[in-house]
This record gives C-alpha cells, sequence and structure tokens, in this order.
C-alpha cells in the first residue's frame, strides 16, 4: 500500500507526516514478519484467545524458529477486552529490561493497548491485523477507556502494519461491518470539520478533507462487494481503514475521521460498561450514530434562527451529567471545564450571522434515507437499533454525548442555539419508528 509518509509543502500550510514505515496488506504476507523483525532479538508478543486462533498461532511459530527471546502476553478469555487500567498493567508485566519491540496481533482494542504501552516504554511496535473493524491501525491516538472515560491518548503510530487477505475476508462479518460502519460515518465527521472550521475558525486542510472523502465514495461503491467477502473489495475496505489513520497522523488528531457519530458511539460504549450493558461493536456504532446525526441536520436545517436562544443552565446540567455518567460525572465535568464551550456565549451571534453557509453545509450530506439505504445493503439494522438502545437512550446520547469529547460538532451547533432539548425529542418521536429514518426539511428523505 503507497502513502506519502511526510508532506513538507501541503497548501494549508501545515507540515503532514506519518509515522509507519511499512504496510503489509495481501496474501502470504506474515512471512514477512520475521523479515521486518530481524534487527531485533527480543520481542513482546501480544494476543487473545481469539485473536491467537486467527493468526496469532502462526505469528508465534514463525517468530520462535526466528527469534529465541520471545515473551508473550494472552489475554485470558473472559469476554469483552476493555483498553481500561487493568489491561494495561496486564501488558506491561510482560515487558522485560531487555524488550525492543511489541507485536500486537488484532484489531481494535490490542491496538490501541499495544499502541499506548509502546508509546509509554519508547519502543516500536507493530500491528498484525485480524480484521478490516476500524480506523485506529494508522493513528497516533489511542483509544482508551480510563476513569470509566472514554479518551484518545496522544501515542504514536505502528512502526510496521501486516495484514493477511484471507485472515481479512474470513473476518466475523460483523468485524466487516464495523469497519464498513466506520467508513461510512465520515460523511457525518467530515460534515462536523467543516462545521467546526466555520463556526469556531478550526483549521481544516482540504488536501485531506479530500483524501477521506475519496475513501468514503469507494466505500460506497464497494459495499456490494465487501458484503460477498469479495478480497479485492475486502482489500480496498482495509486500505480505506489504514488510510483513515494516515489522515489523522497528518493532522495530529482524530478530527479528519471523528466528529458527532463518534461521540454517540461512544455514549453508548460508556454508559453501557458503566451499567453492564450491551452495545455495539464500535464501527456498527458509528454507522447507525451517522443516520442519527443525519436526521439532526436535516432538522436543525428547517428551524429558523430567529428561534435560537442560549437556554443552558449549569445547575441543571450537572445534575444530569451525574444521573447519566454516575462515576464517570467528574471527569465529564472537569473536561467541560476545562474545555470552556459552555462559558463562551458569543458563538450564538456567529451563527445567527453564518446561517445561510451553515444551513447549506447541514443540507450537503447524504439524507437519513440515502445513508440508512447502503448501510442496509452492509446488512444493518435501524430496528436492530432502536430495540437495543429504546427511544429514551438515544435521546440521551444526542443531549449528552457531546460532553465526553473536547470537539466541537453538530451536537454543539444544537446547544448553542439552544435547539438541543427539542430536536433531540423530535428525532426520537419521528425517528424512533418505522421506517426508522427522520422526515424533515419539507419531507426530505
Amino acid at each position: 500500500m503507497d502513502y506519502q509518509k511526510e508532506i513538507l509543502d501541503c497548501g494549508c500550510g501545515r507540515h503532514h507526516s506519518c509515522q509507519v514505515q511499512e504496510i503489509q496488506i495481501g496474501t502470504d504476507v506474515l512471512g514477512q514478519i520475521p523479515i521486518l523483525l530481524a534487527p531485533y532479538e527480543h520481542i513482546l508478543l501480544v494476543y487473545d484467545h481469539n485473536t491467537y486462533q486467527v493468526c496469532g498461532r502462526q505469528v508465534e511459530t514463525l517468530l520462535r524458529a526466528s527469534h529465541n527471546q520471545l515473551n508473550v502476553v494472552l489475554y485470558p478469555d473472559a469476554g469483552l477486552l476493555v483498553p481500561n487500567e487493568e489491561s494495561i498493567r496486564q501488558l506491561e508485566q510482560g515487558i522485560r529490561p531487555t524488550t525492543q519491540v511489541i507485536v500486537g496481533v488484532g484489531a481494535g482494542v490490542i491496538n490501541d493497548l499495544c499502541k499506548y504501552v509502546s508509546h509509554c516504554h519508547g519502543l516500536p511496535y507493530m500491528i498484525v491485523a485480524t480484521a478490516p473493524s476500524m480506523d485506529g491501525y494508522a493513528s497516533q491516538g489511542s483509544a482508551l477507556m480510563l476513569k470509566n472515560m472514554k479518551v484518545t491518548y496522544p501515542a504514536g503510530g505502528p512502526r510496521w502494519i501486516v495484514a493477511e487477505l484471507e485472515v481479512l475476508c474470513n473476518a466475523p462479518m460483523k468485524m466487516i461491518r464495523s469497519g464498513v460502519g466506520d467508513i461510512l460515518g465520515k460523511w457525518s465527521s467530515l460534515n462536523d470539520w467543516q462545521l467546526g472550521h466555520l463556526v469556531i475558525g478550526e483549521p481544516l486542510c482540504p488536501m485531506v478533507y479530500n483524501m477521506v472523502w475519496q475513501q468514503v465514495i469507494q466505500c460506497m461503491a464497494d459495499v456490494p462487494l465487501i458484503v460477498k467477502r469479495d478480497p479485492t473489495a475486502i482489500r480496498h475496505l482495509m486500505e480505506q481503514l489504514i488510510q483513515m489513520g494516515v489522515a489523522m497522523s497528518y493532522m495530529g488528531n482524530t478530527r479528519p475521521a471523528s466528529g458527532s457519530e463518534h461521540h454517540l458511539s461512544h455514549f453508548y460504549e460508556v454508559t453501557g460498561l458503566l451499567q453492564g450493558k450491551p452495545y455495539f461493536p464500535h464501527g456498527i456504532d458509528v454507522g447507525y450514530s451517522a443516520v442519527v446525526t443525519s436526521g439532526l441536520r436535516l432538522l436543525l436545517a428547517d428551524a429558523s434562527p430567529l428561534d435560537f436562544a442560549n437556554r443552558h443552565q449549569q445547575e441543571e446540567w450537572e445534575k444530569q451529567i451525574h444521573r447519566v455518567y454516575g462515576s464517570a460525572a467528574q471527569g465529564v465535568l472537569d473536561l467541560q471545564r476545562q474545555v470552556g464551550f459552555y462559558a463562551e456565549s458569543h458563538r450564538l451571534d456567529s451563527i445567527r450571522e453564518h446561517w445561510g453557509e451553515i444551513r447549506e453545509l447541514l443540507l450537503s450530506g447524504p439524507t437519513p434515507g440515502q445513508l440508512l439505504a447502503r448501510l442496509t445493503q452492509a446488512g444493518f439494522d435501524m430496528e436492530e437499533f432502536w430495540r437495543l438502545y429504546t427511544p429514551e437512550m438515544v435521546e440521551e446520547s444526542i443531549l449528552y454525548a457531546k460532553d465526553l469529547k473536547d470537539r466541537y460538532t453538530l451536537l454543539w451547533l444544537l446547544q448553542d442555539t439552544g435547539m438541543l432539548e427539542r430536536l433531540a425529542a423530535r428525532y426520537v418521536r419521528e425517528a424512533g419508528q418505522p421506517p426508522y429514518y427522520v422526515l424533515a426539511a419539507g419531507g426530505t428523505q
């Protein structure tokens, strides 16, 4: 897979770089692992029971044949692996004074844990991918669950990414579907990036924006073949997911690939873990949540700026944060005090002044029906979303997901205009029944 490791003369004025040195996607590429790691003697190999069965056993056999000093961390088969303090501790117990490199075999959680620990210990790491399921393979951020908060910790990306095509094609369909949802959700994140640029002046790089856009368009075209496990389409999907990580590395943050749709998905994960309730894999949540944010954009575009007002009530908001987030509430409150979005009142004047441009932006993406049609091709079922999360929970996610992050998105625009509660309730009322997407803006579907 070809990509530019460094871009010095970008038109946005920014110096872009990505730390990944080698990306191998194809047939019989696992045999390249000992060659890539030839300069290193002592290796820490990380996997769980599932990824050991997928290709971890093969990777271990290859490394034991070529390296005498191999230490292994096997996460126990105890259900869902969470990238929290305990998982970090278990991985760090496998590090020896002589450890030179970490090799993770897995996808999202294994990648995030290896990325974080390798960064903290100044070690290079390799990820051997087991599924085209998420966009964080090449990114420089590690998504962790620390103190019950979903945080993205700045960390270096992997030095090598190795992905055996047969392994990717045979991944569980829900993981392949998760990768599709993560990519198609970029419709929402790109719209939010433009929104942040327009409302609060965030930097936006047209080159990176178009890079992400092209991957989304390709994925849209490939969906019918992806669900058939077509090797070429699966390879494209993996390349698209890696390109998203490269885009995030170029910007030094997750902005090109994460917006309001990701914040909703994080809400379902965080509250699910806090309350012991089930939730969908991340990318599947992102796909469903992108349908939600698409509907909210239409509803807000249909509103009159004459109705906009600052309706924030600090005391009531803090009360609700404690109710919704429980033991994680203090972390949420501390984050928002640090960010200061609630304390800034000048944005509403700017929103009214630029409402024509903002409204045009809100209407520029796919409608909920258009997005859902392509997701349905990939096996998404909006009824399943509403059945698992319930209308009440979806409404709460719209109201409080923004507080988990420090990024300006559609959810903050709803807050700034004073339309958040009204349109959250209306969305749930109109969308939470067949055909499970909102009709708004004059009946647009």
